[in-house]
């Protein structure tokens, strides 16, 4: 029972921390762009992935848009480049050095918070 409760409370912490389309932290879009809650619900709203991708699934193929068909291309392939991986518009302006420092540190945060 207690590894399920640690695998919750890190699957939770994660949730409350981490974008889960970009993977960029609260600390860094906090810093560089518009606060982690609005960057969830404007920029990189999970539900709008979710919706597209069940939209894909119910369209009929011939159908598809030129940009539909990549997205299915890239999925049938599990290529996942059409995800804003580390990406993000508000934060693309930072300095990328600074941004890179910061990444480091939330890493060795959660290597140190797992050996705990």
């Amino acid at each position: 029972m207690g590894k399920a409760r640690d695998e919750h409370r890190i699957f939770m912490e994660t949730l409350e921390n981490e974008c889960l389309v970009c993977g960029l932290t609260r600390p860094i879009i906090n810093r560089y762009g518009p606060g982690f809650i609005v960057h969830l619900n404007k920029e990189h709203d999970l539900w709008e992935y979710i919706g597209l991708l069940f939209h894909l699934a119910q369209k009929e193929p011939l159908e598809f848009t030129g940009s539909e068909q990549y997205v299915i291309e890239q999925l049938e392939h599990h290529l996942y480049s059409f995800f804003p991986l580390s990406k993000t518009l508000s934060v693309q302006g930072a300095d990328p050095k600074t941004q890179l420092q910061e990444v480091a540190v939330d890493l060795m945060n959660a290597i140190h918070s797992t050996q705990g």
